[in-house]
């Protein structure tokens, strides 16, 4: 049987590296990447460290509005899937990427098989509550990773090709975990093991309102230890856009500094795969630079140190 799977976002990357390596055991399978993440922190560095095979098609869609990118990745689905004629046609989910293969599958006639089905929030204003609702409706094998994710396809209606699986991030955790242990990624940012925060923020309703992006700068520069921040592109953009980089990087003492594998000025990052079709992206799909910060409480004041990245954005503050 030859499956399509198609990604496109960190959280899909990382779901699909034990889902892929189940599937080449017994099937053909042809990778497409939507190319909706792009730069190498939010997308190369997931085939890298979770040994996923590199992509047979990479589409380089890039970001957009929701029509536009969408209608992007549907319009190269097509080529690619008319051209592979796929028995199966897999996605993760709920992202963008999620919704084009799901609406190409059903144009074209081909099986949909949907991992994490069944799973919601009950927001329609979110994006991804539609995509994933929608990705359901159209599949023929819905994977759902819970009983209560099963309930809720019961409740809509869906009861053929259902299949409770179990969570596959709670299997990509297990299978992790060796190797992040024997990682020195605590000594080379100077934490303690328990003694700091991890932050993600991207989600629209945190980053897009000032007043609720405020208020999480105020309780993340108030938390009282360490606090490691990766910074997505679109969190940075309204950092910036509302007046509140300052206050997370620079301080008194603010000076710049470089990490082991970061270019100097005047290098140039290279990045190797194989890959059945072009995929460089259009110019609105450049690698974006991003920033590192380390923030350090003294007695009466702030110091702080950043450092530009080429390959995508990060944040660490203490």
């Amino acid at each position: 049987m030859k499956i399509a799977s198609v990604v496109g976002a960190r959280p899909q990357f990382i779901k699909a590296a034990p889902v892929s390596r189940e599937i080449r055991q017994h099937h053909e399978e042809i990778l497409i990447h939507t190319g909706q993440h792009y730069d190498e922190n939010m997308s190369d560095v997931f085939f890298d460290t979770l040994d996923i095979p590199r992509p047979n098609y990479n589409l380089g869609v890039g970001s957009g509005s929701h029509g536009r990118q969408t209608a992007d990745m549907m319009r190269g689905l097509e080529e690619v899937l008319e051209k592979e004629s796929p028995n199966l046609l897999l996605v993760y989910g709920d992202t963008n990427s999620t919704l084009a293969g799901a609406l190409v599958a059903a144009k074209m006639g081909i099986p949909l098989g949907h991992v994490e089905a069944g799973l919601r929030s009950f927001n329609r204003q979110m994006p991804e509550e539609v995509n994933r609702v929608v990705a359901d409706h159209l599949s023929s094998l819905l994977f759902a990773p819970t009983e209560t994710a099963v309930d809720n396809l019961t409740r809509e209606g869906i009861t053929r090709g259902v299949h409770m699986v179990g969570d596959v991030m709670y299997d990509v955790a297990l299978q992790s975990a060796q190797a992040a242990r024997s990682r020195d990624i605590l000594s080379r940012l100077g934490l303690t093991r328990g003694e700091y925060l991890l932050v993600t923020l991207h989600r629209p309703q945190n980053v897009d309102d000032q007043e609720s992006l405020s208020a999480i700068v105020e309780a993340l520069v108030h938390a009282g230890r360490p606090v490691v921040f990766p910074v997505h592109p679109r969190t940075r953009k309204n950092l910036v856009a509302f007046d509140l980089w300052d206050r997370l990087t620079r301080r008194s003492g603010s000076r710049p500094w470089r990490t082991a594998g970061t270019p100097s000025s005047g290098q140039r990052r290279t990045r190797s795969s194989t890959r059945s079709r072009s995929s460089t992206p259009r110019g609105r799909n450049r690698s974006r630079s991003g920033t590192v910060m380390r923030r350090r409480r003294s007695p009466g004041s702030w110091t702080s140190s950043c450092e530009c990245r080429e390959a995508g954005p990060a944040a660490r503050m203490r």
